[in-house]
């Protein structure tokens, strides 16, 4: 896809060195900010509601169609999130109902899954269910599945619940989302996919579609681009060959290409000796640089690789739910967390421990040389 001008270009000299430098601390801390707030991209909302229609019509059409639609997506996408907005932003049959799981992350008090999943959804799977019960107009709606299970010994219960539930409970639809490592571990120790079988998964974006997300960001921002006078076919040409690189390189995931966009950004280095300003932010200049994976840290032990596969399969995780997760003394897991916030693999918001998505891709592949499940 792309074309490398030399395999073996010249070092120059120092002093006839130009190479970029890394961003500020103050412009990475305002790009991450704006990406942060990123709208669902309409490719997803546009894909996610028109298949919801379809199983939709099928379902109220056709006696045995599925009563459920599960979608899929890479364990670093924010699912919840993505789902849930678009619901939202959708507009239902006539006399639909939509009810959503009401809470965003696992329950604290996990092992009483079962009865806090029966209280939010108002629905018991020993109710004695009719075989032509008429079908319901009411969709319900579980963001993450994530969020009802723990990889631990008794941390199947909810799934448990689930399946029976919607087993016998065919008057009701259901969305229900989950990372597709997930989903393939729920198949390997529960076989789950013999019960729900209508999948589909987030489309990949191309390089087009990442650049009509990510490139509004710089203006927000208040960064611009150095073009050193390029035309504005040769401009066009240089962004078209990044952003396709960005879609290679992140799989035409989002949140990866995001994480990895930021840092393919450098100051000039006329930039790196001009004069600082009361804000340096404002009006600051970048240009585009490779598009390149981070390495990974070097020192990963046994034990790091089931902590970081825990916080794949779960998406993001409290201290507490990785020890019961990882049946470990908790002083042992703070103790590889801080060690692995320092490598920048996982990050830290709040009580919540997550992978980095710029790590995915390289993770995904270390773990899978591992043995490890990995959904792909």
């Amino acid at each position: 896809m792309f074309h490398l001008k030399s395999l073996f270009a010249k070092v120059p000299l120092p002093e006839e060195n130009t190479e970029n430098t890394e961003l500020p601390p103050e412009m990475v801390s305002s790009l991450t900010r704006v990406i942060q707030k990123l709208p669902v991209p309409a490719e997803y909302t546009k894909v996610l509601q028109s298949s919801l229609e379809k199983a939709l019509n099928a379902w109220q059409e056709e006696e045995d169609a599925f009563n459920e639609l599960i979608i899929l997506s890479s364990p670093v996408e924010p699912l919840f999130n993505i789902i849930q907005e678009t619901i939202n932003n959708w507009q239902p049959p006539d006399e639909w109902k939509i009810r959503t799981l009401s809470f965003s992350t696992r329950p604290e008090n996990f092992f009483n899954i079962s009865e806090i999943l029966e209280s939010d959804l108002g629905l018991d799977a020993e109710a004695d269910f009719k075989e032509n019960s008429p079908k319901l107009k009411q969709l319900i709606v579980i963001p993450g599945l994530e969020l009802c299970f723990l990889r631990q010994i008794y941390g199947l219960d909810g799934i448990e619940y689930l399946k029976e539930l919607i087993f016998k409970d065919t008057s009701h639809f259901w969305v229900i989302g989950c990372n597709n490592l997930a989903w393939e571990y729920l198949d390997y120790v529960d076989k789950i996919t013999a019960y729900f079988e209508n999948t589909i998964t987030l489309p990949q974006l191309e390089g087009s579609q990442l650049q009509q997300e990510l490139m509004p960001v710089l203006a927000d921002a208040k960064i611009k681009l150095n073009w050193d006078g390029e035309s504005t076919e040769e401009r066009e040409k240089e962004l078209k060959s990044h952003f396709d690189r960005l879609a290679d390189t992140s799989e035409g995931s989002l949140s990866v290409a995001a994480e990895l966009w930021w840092r393919s950004l450098r100051l000039p280095e006329t930039e790196e000796n001009s004069e600082e300003t009361d804000n340096p932010v404002d009006n600051k200049v970048v240009k585009l640089n490779k598009i390149k994976l981070p390495e990974l840290p070097s020192s990963l032990t046994p034990q790091d690789r089931y902590l970081l596969f825990s916080l794949l399969l779960h998406q993001k995780m409290t201290l507490e739910h990785l020890t019961l997760s990882l049946g470990e003394f908790e002083s042992t897991i703070q103790f590889q967390l801080q060690k692995l916030l320092q490598t920048g693999i996982i990050r830290r918001e709040g009580l919540f421990f997550s992978i980095n998505p710029a790590h995915f891709p390289r993770l995904q592949k270390y773990l899978k040389h591992n043995n490890f499940i990995t959904g792909i």
